[in-house]
């Protein structure tokens, strides 16, 4: 990434940060919660939670995204289990159970 932006690692960082700091001050996601944080130029954020739950964020519209993500928590969504939940369409979020892997 440095090669491409050399901003872009510090960049990511600092913006990885401040959306776990709002997570957690809205009470959405505990920080202490959090397991990983990937960064992708072309998607954005993907916050992984202790219990398996994915939540996807686009670079910008972190204000929408997180009012979204409230919504869906409101609506029933347990983000302490194993959710996939994209928050980056415009005026929705895509939310599906991810599967274990199979035992038979």
């Amino acid at each position: 990434l440095a090669a491409v932006h050399p901003d872009l690692p510090r960049l990511a960082t600092r913006d990885a940060l401040a959306l776990l700091d709002r997570l957690d001050a809205q009470g959405l996601v505990a920080r202490s919660a959090v397991s990983e944080v990937a960064f992708s130029r072309s998607r954005g954020f993907t916050v992984h939670l202790d219990g398996g739950a994915e939540l996807v964020f686009d670079h910008e519209r972190y204000d929408d995204q997180l009012q979204l993500l409230a919504r869906v928590v409101e609506q029933g969504v347990d983000l302490s289990r194993p959710f996939y939940v994209d928050l980056a369409p415009r005026e929705v979020a895509i939310v599906r159970p991810i599967q274990g892997p199979s035992t038979s």
